[in-house]
């Protein structure tokens, strides 16, 4: 059995985090896996450090900047498989409902 530790359940998400690390001056855009109020799971084969500061921008899917804040790689996932690979961030202060759910609705068609 898995011991559960995250406080909220995570949602399939369609935006982008521009971060940019405690280690590191240069920003990436990299996309979200998912999502949830206290942290999100991002895809990047360019991996922090485990405990590292993340400063951030959340963007929806069609680049409005939803929120800035920042939080601390909580779990890097280094497989060398460039659909796999990237880390979990814990955010400093939790996501409003409203963001997820901006970031969390499924696309219209048509």
């Amino acid at each position: 059995m898995v011991n559960e530790q995250r406080k909220h359940p995570r949602q399939t998400a369609s935006g982008t985090l521009l971060i940019t690390t405690s280690q590191s001056a240069s920003t990436h855009s990299l996309p979200v896996k998912d999502v949830s109020r206290g942290g999100a799971f991002i895809f990047s084969s360019t991996l922090p450090l485990p405990g590292e500061t993340i400063s951030f921008e959340l963007s929806d899917e069609h680049g409005q900047v939803l929120t800035t804040g920042s939080g601390q790689v909580a779990r890097v996932i280094d497989v060398n498989c460039e659909a796999f690979d990237g880390f979990a961030i814990e955010f400093d202060r939790e996501l409003e409902q409203a963001m997820l759910d901006a970031l969390c609705t499924p696309p219209k068609d048509g």
